[in-house]
This record gives C-alpha cells, structure tokens and sequence, in this order.
C-alpha cells in the first residue's frame, strides 16, 4: 500500500522512534515515514470526485473548433494530451524516486541525515495534502 516491503517499513518505524501494538501502527505515524501514501489518497480523491461531478455542457463560442474541422480538433487535442500524459509520469516517477530516496536516508545512521529525511517527508506530506 505505502510501496515499501514490510522488512523496510519496520526499518523506517524503528529508526523514526514509532511504537508499534501487535503490528498495528497510527497511520498518522505511518504517514511521517511515507509521505507518498498521502499523496496517493489525496489522488484517488481527485479522481473520485471528477468521476462523481458531470462535465458542464459548453454553450457559446467557446465550443468553436479550429478551422471548422473537427478531425484536425481532434487530433490537436489527442497530441496535447499525449505530451502531457507523458510529463505527468515523469513527474509521478521522479516524485516515488524521492520518496523512496528519503525512505533511504530515515534510516542513515547518521543522525543529521535520519533528521533532515523525516523533515523532508513531512514537508511533503502538507504540501500534498488537499488545499
């Protein structure tokens, strides 16, 4: 759920000082070690709520296709859609490196790194948070 093993996740608890009962563990605690769980909540979230609320019909001239040519429209519209769907997975890949990256240095042995981690993951995590 988090993309960690449960080796390396009991690594990040243990080295963050976060007490577990019977293998239970506050998630608000969890969160502190994997800010992308947050992220990714806040992610289905969004989708959810575009799924639930219907697309507003557009009236006017906005509608207005490019050289009256539909097919032209439409093949505009599919290549920028192309090229930003790309940047999107670019940005998600470089965002889970980090995550797994800070996820790495939580458990550091030094402890300026081990600190320097969990302040990073928990910028993260109220930066990902829903405005």
């Amino acid at each position: 759920m988090i993309g960690v093993s449960r080796g390396e996740l009991s690594k990040r608890l243990l080295a963050a000082g976060i007490e577990t009962f019977e293998g239970q563990v506050d998630l608000d605690r969890v969160e502190c070690i994997a800010p992308s769980l947050k992220a990714e909540s806040a992610a289905v979230e969004r989708v959810g709520f575009l799924r639930e609320t219907p697309a507003k019909k557009v009236t006017g001239a906005a509608h207005k296709l490019a050289n009256g040519d539909p097919e032209a429209e439409i093949r505009r519209l599919t290549t920028a859609l192309l090229v930003e769907s790309g940047q999107a997975e670019r940005h998600r890949l470089l965002f889970a490196d980090l995550v797994a990256r800070l996820g790495e240095m939580q458990t550091d042995p030094d402890p300026t790194r081990r600190a320097a981690a969990f302040e990073l993951c928990a910028w993260l995590r109220a930066r990902s948070e829903p405005n």
